[in-house]
């Protein structure tokens, strides 16, 4: 998402993905079995979104 946001020219939108999922990460709580975790896939993706969210808000 995050590579094809930045070929549209929306950095900005592109640049809250970006943390979003490092946020995502380095709080550890939504992280699915493949990344060490026990969360389902949407669970994960929910929180990117969250984080998203709160990001562009400010």
């Amino acid at each position: 998402a995050e590579m094809m946001l930045r070929h549209l020219g929306e950095t900005q939108a592109a640049d809250a993905v970006r943390q979003a999922l490092i946020d995502t990460f380095t709080e550890g709580t939504h992280l699915t079995r493949d990344l060490g975790g026990s969360a389902s896939t949407m669970a994960f993706a929910d929180r990117v979104a969250e984080r998203v969210a709160a990001l562009r808000a400010g």
